[in-house]
């Protein structure tokens, strides 16, 4: 057996066991940037299953890879609940509120300095 044709990790299925890790790490960095994660342990897992043929001349290779990412965080918000004709209805907006006119086209009356 030529040397270079000896399997390792890295030319495992020519290079694929390598990029379904790279993939993995790349789902946990994602993860782990994201804000709205938890600061829980992210792990990658690369799971290798070897199955030798009667002869134990040849082998039936598996590779998997997966991993545990951290648990979305969760929010909080208020609703406030109401009855319509066509039944209950939920917002989280106030519906009592008073709201400020804001229409940007409206002239201010002038005002004067004292």
């Amino acid at each position: 057996m030529e040397e270079e044709d000896i399997v390792s990790l890295l030319n495992l299925g020519r290079g694929a066991a390598i990029e379904k890790f790279d993939d993995e790490f790349k789902r946990v960095l994602d993860n782990v940037v994201d804000l709205n994660t938890t600061e829980g342990v992210r792990e990658i897992t690369l799971k290798v299953k070897i199955k030798p043929n009667a002869d134990r001349d040849r082998c039936d290779v598996s590779v998997d890879c997966g991993s545990k990412l951290a648990s979305v965080k969760p929010f909080n918000t208020m609703m406030f609940v109401g009855r319509t004709p066509q039944g209950a209805v939920a917002t989280e907006c106030n519906p009592h509120q008073l709201q400020l006119d804001l229409d940007a086209t409206k002239k201010l009356a002038s005002v004067t300095k004292i």
